[in-house]
């Protein structure tokens, strides 16, 4: 009997137990907490289980101030190439003259015949079209055929550069006979002023030790755009068409150093042959003092015949390096180059030496083992030049 109570007390309490566990109210521990977590127990973050897309997105739109939406990512657009331009053919023929606008005698070189308001057509709009590219005219003549009638001019290459070229002819019928004229490049006397970095003219006590060379010239070659041109434009397209041409070096590392000629005051380079519309050149000079380092001048001929260019103080240069005290400034000497850009003065426009200097720059590069290049441009009419550091090279 006593077995039997056992048994049903065992089995009340257990009752008891079960239901005190599902109707007690919850409590939170202290290590539960996230307040409590965050300000006392530094998060070990390998142990925090990473956030959800949703709530990663939504911080991010909480610390940029800007609202998060999901979109799709931008389909790109097809490259469209611009289509073709060809010109149209006719039946009219044109003849041209070319004469020396000075001397009435005939001139030679290439030529672009141009055809004015051109029809536009499926892929490009109406505008100026080059119906012929680098027409050769011999002996002062050229012939065109089977041109469509209508309105012309001609681009001769071989004329000096910055010059009008023959205004715009029309053509029609079987046969055009023109004469044009054009103004062919010369060879101007050039002379060049030298100032120092303040503008100031280099006295001739210094100029009287001055040296310099002839380093030929850079050449750029391209059809320079017509300033009359009206452009056609491609119809349909999202891409940018450029066109270019390239150039060269004509050097001359087999011509001596000289003494410096002085007339009036700036070095005579001697004479140099002006740009046409096709070619443009850079001349390029040598300039150093008792046989010292160089600096090489370089600029574009406009057939001002004077140009100026600043000639820099080395020490001064040097003032403004900084480089490590076991490297000496010889050490820097042999791998320091200079290169001025000079500019032209057209007294005939009213430009003055006192005016034009501004403009000159001075470009230092300098290639030493074991450091790192420097290159710097400056202008020092309108800027002193920069400090600057030679610093070692990164190991790699």
């Amino acid at each position: 009997m006593r077995n039997l109570w056992l048994s049903l007390l065992i089995v009340l309490t257990g009752l008891v137990l079960i239901l005190t566990r599902e109707t007690a109210p919850e409590t939170l521990s202290p290590q539960a907490d996230p307040d409590t977590v965050a300000a006392d127990t530094p998060a070990d973050e390998s142990l925090i289980e990473p956030e959800s897309t949703e709530v990663e997105r939504e911080r991010i739109s909480e610390g940029s101030g800007e609202v998060a939406v999901d979109q799709e990512p931008p389909v790109e657009e097809p490259i469209r190439y611009p289509g073709p331009d060809p010109v149209e053919v006719g039946e009219c023929s044109l003849l041209m003259n070319f004469y020396d606008a000075d001397s009435g005698e005939p001139v030679s070189g290439f030529l672009d015949l141009w055809r004015i308001d051109a029809p536009g057509n499926d892929s490009w709009s109406a505008g100026d079209q080059k119906q012929k590219d680098s027409l050769m005219v011999k002996e002062g003549q050229v012939q065109v055929d089977l041109l469509p009638a209508g309105r012309y001019r001609a681009y001769p290459l071989f004329g000096r550069a910055g010059t009008e070229v023959a205004p715009a002819f029309d053509i029609s019928g079987q046969m055009t006979v023109i004469s044009l004229a054009v103004v062919v490049p010369k060879f101007e006397r050039v002379a060049l002023h030298l100032v120092d970095e303040s503008g100031v003219p280099l006295p001739e006590s210094m100029l009287a030790k001055l040296e310099f060379k002839d380093r030929g010239y850079k050449m750029d070659m391209g059809a320079r755009t017509p300033d009359w041109k009206t452009s056609r434009h491609a119809k349909n397209s999202n891409v940018i068409m450029g066109f270019g041409a390239g150039g060269g070096y004509r050097g001359a590392s087999h011509r001596s150093w000289k003494p410096a000629k002085l007339v009036e005051g700036a070095v005579d380079l001697g004479l140099i042959q002006e740009d046409t519309l096709e070619w443009r050149k850079t001349q390029r000079f040598g300039f150093r003092f008792d046989g010292g380092p160089h600096t090489t001048v370089e600029f574009e001929t406009t057939g001002a015949g004077i140009y100026v260019a600043v000639l820099p103080n080395r020490e001064a240069i040097r003032d403004r390096l900084q480089f490590p005290a076991d490297v000496t400034w010889v050490d820097l000497t042999a791998d320091l180059w200079l290169t001025v850009y000079g500019v032209s003065i057209d007294s005939g426009a009213g430009q003055t030496l006192a005016s034009r200097w501004l403009g000159s720059v001075v470009h230092l590069r300098l290639s030493v083992n074991a450091f790192n290049n420097v290159s710097v441009k400056w202008a020092p009419g309108k800027e002193t030049m920069p400090d600057t550091a030679l610093t070692s090279r990164s190991s790699k």
